[in-house]
């Protein structure tokens, strides 16, 4: 693969869009105008070439110049950095493969070069392969661009799962849609008209003919001058709205003639000769090549379109594009429906695109979907349903060992005991945790503990509520000797919630020596922790010790708890420890209260320390949600 320098590279050819309106001229390259996030991107590039980082990635929503900007702050690098833009994976991958590397001078900065990143995770790309390209040689960055391609991933979780540690890796500059609509010192130098454009759709928008594919579309006529084809804008509102419904593939021509005759306006009688006219309508190119449609193995909407279509939530797509969208493509594309339903509300949509995602030959994807069916049905009150939907997805999947599908099997679980418990059914609650915990206590993947960890903490909720006490602490006391030295953030929250319900005080026996115990292990282990789920639940540990001693007759030791607590964690940001700063506040009045009338021996009987315990037989968490 060629190693150029960025200087020699004509920037269309790696992915910049070539303008069609000689709004700043130069060309299908015009003159760059810098813009307020140029300098972010630029600082974030110099970084990389000074060794603070090593992934510089730019992300938003399409026609913003994200491409641009990135190719012009590399463009900017001194000394000149060296590019590779391999054209997929495949080809990404290959350079990796000892005896195909490709000769890169020693001192050079090489640029790894992804624009639209999404299409290259969606073929495979990890950001392993990412750290080979890094670790391959001195001074070798990944410059992306990502947020502009619309992408159907073949592998749902995985794409999501690569797409977040990236950025994660990666010093993200965000151009937002508003950005790009301030005309900065272009407002002196254009008229008035065309700086109106800019504001309302932005430069880039405004470089590939954007204003121009609006006008046609809002007043029917190609140009003025021409007659109106208001045949071609029902058209187009169908491919619009078939890339709404999550369908990023093209639309045949079949199903486009369909929904195109399916309910038109009034004033269009679908004939062969008026979708004919249609197409033509809508594939002539308003400048150079955009146009509103494209054709290339059946048809899409320009990408802007489809974008400032999606803004307006007043009109959804009908109920025959949902339908179509879901029947006629994979299993796959079906589920990929169902989340924009449920991103649209259309929870009956969603419940009928997952279950059609649920039959695909491949158990990751069918997995996920009968998952997301499960939570859908939740959502619509239909219980049975979501019973039946979990229990379906364990029998099917309960013994495939692949991670994707381990971890919607043990989150189904989890699910499936909280719905349990919602109807009253705590037996079959209490298995379906119990089965969780001996399925995959052992698991070894973080995301599966987690959900293992917060299944034992809801566990030891429920036997409590029952009357099982014994239980209750033996569950929160092998949770802490099993995960206790875990380092999972999500595991540790669990730990710490487990740690902090043995501080709240069982029966009328003893006078809290062992809640108080638990208390100083809980602080021991997570006092000085820094993540704001722990601290939560170290502040709701010393609320509970503070009731514990308050209800033992141990008022002054209560008071000195509470006090503790509020000097702790008086000053802390996190809105969850705050909550429990204020209810220590409350119990600290309420215990001094008690102490001034002189009842230092008698329980206290406030509504605020009633409310403590019923709060912790409360689940200790909500059912997750479609992914």
């Amino acid at each position: 693969m060629e190693v150029v320098p960025i200087t020699e590279i004509n920037p269309i050819d790696v992915g910049v869009a070539a303008a069609d309106h000689d709004l700043l001229g130069g060309g299908e390259v015009p003159a760059y105008i810098r813009r307020p996030f140029d300098e972010r991107i630029r600082g974030n590039v110099a970084a990389a070439r000074d060794g603070k980082l090593w992934i510089v990635l730019v992300q938003g929503p399409s026609k913003v110049g994200k491409s641009r900007a990135l190719f012009e702050a590399l463009s900017a690098l001194q000394p000149i950095p060296v590019v590779v833009a391999p054209v997929d994976a495949d080809a990404l991958i290959s350079l990796l493969v000892p005896g195909q590397e490709p000769t890169i001078p020693e001192t050079a900065c090489a640029v790894l070069w992804l624009d639209d990143v999404e299409r290259f995770v969606n073929q495979g790309l990890t950001t392993q392969h990412l750290r080979a390209w890094h670790n391959s040689g001195p001074r070798r960055i990944v410059a992306a661009t990502a947020g502009g391609a619309v992408v159907a991933a073949e592998r749902p979780e995985e794409f999501a799962s690569v797409l977040d540690e990236l950025r994660r890796l990666a010093n993200v500059a965000l151009i937002t849609a508003a950005e790009d609509t301030d005309p900065g010192e272009l407002e002196e130098r254009l008229p008035a008209e065309q700086v109106s454009m800019i504001r309302k759709h932005g430069l880039a928008a405004c470089l590939v003919a954007g204003p121009a594919l609006i006008r046609k579309l809002e007043t029917a006529k190609h140009a003025d001058g021409y007659p109106p084809c208001w045949e071609g804008v029902h058209l187009v509102e169908v491919a619009v709205d078939w890339a709404r419904c999550g369908r990023t593939d093209p639309i045949s021509e079949e199903v486009l003639r369909e929904l195109w005759e399916y309910d038109p306006p009034e004033h269009i009688v679908p004939t062969d000769d008026a979708f004919s006219a249609a197409k033509q309508w809508a594939l002539q190119p308003v400048s150079g090549r955009l146009s509103l449609l494209r054709h290339s193995q059946g048809y899409s909407a320009f990408d802007y379109i489809v974008r400032i279509r999606s803004e307006d939530t007043s009109k959804l797509p009908s109920d025959n594009t949902w339908d179509l969208a879901i029947e006629t493509g994979t299993s796959l594309s079906a589920g990929l429906v169902g989340l924009v339903a449920v991103s649209t509300g259309l929870l009956e949509v969603a419940a009928r695109a997952f279950a059609r995602g649920a039959e695909a030959a491949d158990a990751e994807v069918a997995a996920v979907s009968q998952y997301n069916l499960g939570v859908t049905m939740g959502d619509l009150g239909r219980g049975e349903d979501e019973v039946a939907a979990y229990e379906l997805l364990v029998s099917r999947y309960g013994e495939d060992e692949r991670l994707g599908v381990r971890e919607r099997v043990a989150a189904g679980m989890r699910n499936l005991a909280i719905t349990f418990g919602g109807m009253g059914r705590e037996q079959d609650e209490v298995k379906v945790y119990e089965s969780l915990v001996s399925r995959y206590g052992d698991d070894e993947a973080p995301s599966i503990r987690a959900q293992v960890a917060s299944g034992m903490v809801a566990l030891g909720v429920t036997l409590g509520g029952l009357g099982f006490r014994k239980k209750e602490v033996s569950i929160y006391k092998s949770l802490v000797s099993r995960y206790g030295e875990d380092e999972t953030a999500a595991v540790r929250e669990q730990v710490a919630a487990g740690m902090a319900n043995l501080t709240i005080k069982r029966g009328d026996f003893g006078r809290g020596e062992a809640e108080q115990a638990a208390c100083e292990s809980l602080l021991s282990r997570y006092g000085g922790n820094e993540t704001p789920e722990v601290r939560a639940q170290v502040a709701r540990g010393m609320v509970g010790l503070g009731v514990t001693l308050a209800e033992s007759g141990r008022g002054r030791e209560a008071v000195a708890a509470f006090r503790e607590l509020v000097s702790r964690y008086a000053e802390d940001k996190c809105l969850r420890v705050r909550t429990q700063v204020a209810r220590g506040m409350v119990g600290l009045g309420v215990t001094l209260g008690e102490l001034g009338r002189g009842r230092r021996k008698s329980r206290p009987t406030s509504r605020w320390c009633l409310g403590m315990v019923r709060m912790r037989r409360q689940k200790s968490g909500s059912r997750s949600q479609p992914e």
